[in-house]
């Protein structure tokens, strides 16, 4: 390996460091309640996946797809359980496509990190 690509392994090495900062341990407050913890995890999650739809075309072409299939449902005139006629249980079919759409895309950010992590381990 020449030196060049010893540096733009370290610089690689160094970004990836400073978006997985959320994976590193620390202790917890035993009296929070966790909603922080989602909610930084999100905020996280959306800085990764930013940071791999610039560096990757198929992660980018996976999150527009996910956020575009949700977003069809949601505008969709059909339901799996219309609000219509249902009321507000309507409504659970569409929070489950909204949650399953999150869990993709956090799952996304994961493999994200740990392909990056794996990349960084064979250029050192």
């Amino acid at each position: 390996m020449n030196d060049e690509d010893h540096k733009a392994a370290e610089r690689s090495n160094h970004r990836l460091n400073e978006y997985t900062d959320i994976f590193k341990p620390e202790l917890k407050d035993p009296s929070s309640d966790g909603k922080e913890d989602i909610i930084e995890q999100f905020q996280d999650d959306i800085g990764i996946l930013r940071y791999a739809s610039r560096t990757e075309i198929c992660y980018k072409f996976l999150i527009y797809m996910t956020i575009g299939f949700v977003a069809l449902y949601l505008l969709s005139p059909l339901d799996i359980l219309p609000e219509a006629s249902l009321g507000l249980i309507g409504y659970i079919d569409d929070i489950g496509i909204i949650l399953l759409g999150c869990w993709i895309l956090h799952s996304l950010a994961e493999r994200f990190i740990r392909k990056q992590r794996a990349r960084a381990r064979r250029n050192l």
